[in-house]
């Protein structure tokens, strides 16, 4: 129930910027900054890359509101566009490398610290998706990486919609806990 009342408001936010309403804008912003940062903090640990990539992506989607599509889920869609975004901003930053004569030591280094980090934050991926169980597996690959819905995923998997979330909030706290071993290790 308060899903639904939570979602049904996203969406009445949603159509409010749409229609160029500076508070809906202003509270979607407010509310999805928290967690856009946490999702590209695990895409990326730079976080000023991943603050600049939600401010572009908050400025592109005033900029085109008028533009924008209608959306199920509010959350999925700004997920992607961060990734997007964040993706954007790295491959800026790696193209000012290539084109910055002036300091190509600092560009040098800047490219590796990008690159380690980037490798860093995929190796850590993978160990905690490979702590995960053949079924935990499955579930996040088809809903996260295949970007199935739940309903799909029950008929794939021949199970009920219920033992799909289950599955997906355990396994997404395992990968947290993953993460935070990972983190106390490496401090």
């Amino acid at each position: 129930m308060v899903i639904n009342q939570s979602s049904d408001n996203d969406l009445f936010l949603w159509n409010g910027l749409k229609q160029g309403d500076s508070n809906a804008f202003s509270s979607l912003y407010s509310r999805y900054f928290p967690v856009l940062f946490e999702y590209g903090f695990h895409l990326q640990s730079d976080r000023e890359i991943v603050r600049d990539a939600i401010q572009n992506l908050f400025v592109s989607l005033w900029k085109f509101r008028q533009k924008l599509s209608d959306t199920d889920s509010i959350r999925f869609y700004l997920f992607r566009c961060l990734r997007r975004e964040i993706l954007k901003e790295l491959n800026r930053i790696q193209k000012s490398f290539y084109t910055d004569d002036f300091n190509q030591e600092e560009s040098a280094e800047q490219k590796w610290i990008c690159t380690e980090s980037f490798k860093r934050n995929q190796e850590t991926l993978d160990v905690a998706l490979k702590s995960l169980s053949r079924r935990q597996s499955q579930v996040i690959h088809l809903r996260y990486f295949k970007e199935l819905d739940v309903d799909k995923i029950s008929l794939l998997m021949g199970i009920t919609a219920h033992a799909v979330y289950k599955l997906i909030y355990r396994a997404i706290a395992t990968l947290q806990k993953s993460f935070q071993l990972f983190e106390t290790s490496v401090l």
